[in-house]
């Protein structure tokens, strides 16, 4: 799964003010849930 959209919602949900710039088009192999708790 492209990883740049995840992340950012992740942020927004643990409610932090942050910027995410994503270069390119990086992926992950994971479940979304997880990786959602890995970033928070």
């Amino acid at each position: 799964m492209p990883l740049g959209e995840p992340v950012t919602d992740s942020v927004r949900r643990a409610g932090a003010d942050a910027r995410v710039d994503v270069t390119g088009k990086p992926i992950v192999r994971t479940d979304p849930r997880r990786l959602d708790r890995i970033i928070t």
